[in-house]
């Protein structure tokens, strides 16, 4: 048997593989007051390391425990979780929790992609999650300290973080920053001057955009063209056309509805 449930102390278990900065007394206390008066229904999760263990999931709630005088925890002990694979559902486990800060969880996502490497549609394929929202979490990653601290505590949204990280100007991406955090710039306002900029620099390098044809069976072909091209941005683009086609025929929409759909939006590129 690789699984078994057993009572083990709170004392033997280590977190190393977590990716929260630290635990808001107020959460521990909270689950605390539940512990307490319904028991704890769900054990945490670790694997055998020596004499002691190695937890994976649920630390809150060995801290919870932990204030409330308990010395033993019900656990789910897995034998056969090797340190790789445990890291890797820790730091998934961590990732996906919805009370996350962004930067938590741009770190932990950083760091599991370094420790299998993977690459950005790898780790989204693993996270469940779609290219282009796995790019703005780790965008609050890339961003200055001033300015992530902003994000991380919710003073600038993450969507608007993720527009300011593709500022290259220093000064311009603080003044936009100041301008988010205000009020006086809403996430709209932040993407349309970084789009402004792109097509400004556009204009002045007179880059030859890049393309890339996709060959798929019976002579079909996917043609993509952008000033820069990767694999990630690939996958990215295609997921993308793919929701505003599968968008279109939601609705009813015919091909006729996708070619004008893709000139209006061309011609307002």
């Amino acid at each position: 048997m690789t699984r078994s449930v057993q009572r083990i102390p709170l004392d033997k278990i280590a977190w190393p593989d977590q990716v929260r900065d630290g635990h808001e007394d107020e959460d521990v206390a909270s689950l605390a007051a539940s512990l307490e008066s319904l028991g704890n229904l769900y054990p945490v999760l670790v694997r055998p390391s020596g004499e002691a263990f190695v937890g994976i999931d649920g630390e809150t709630r060995c801290l919870a425990a932990a204030r409330l005088g308990w010395r033993n925890i019900l656990a789910i002990v897995d034998t056969e979780l090797g340190e790789d694979d445990a890291l890797e559902r820790a730091l998934i486990a961590n990732c996906m929790r919805t009370d996350l800060k962004p930067l938590e969880r741009a770190r932990g996502v950083k760091r599991l992609m370094d420790s299998k490497g993977w690459s950005l549609a790898d780790a989204a394929r693993r996270l469940s999650i779609s290219v282009g929202t796995l790019s703005k979490w780790l965008s609050v990653a890339t961003l200055p300290d001033a300015i992530a601290d902003q994000v991380n505590a919710g003073v600038i949204g993450v969507t608007a973080g993720y527009e300011l990280s593709k500022v290259a100007d220093p000064d311009k991406q603080a003044e936009l920053a100041a301008a988010a955090a205000s009020g006086e710039a809403t996430r709209d306002a932040v993407a349309a001057e970084v789009a402004s900029q792109k097509k400004g620099r556009k204009k002045s390098k007179r880059k030859t955009a890049e393309t890339a044809v996709i060959a798929l069976p019976d002579g079909r072909k996917v043609t993509l063209t952008a000033r820069e091209l990767s694999v990630d941005s690939v996958v990215q683009s295609l997921e993308e056309a793919l929701d505003r086609v599968r968008a279109l025929k939601a609705s009813g929409g015919d091909l006729n509805q996708l070619k004008r759909l893709s000139r209006e939006t061309s011609q307002a590129a």
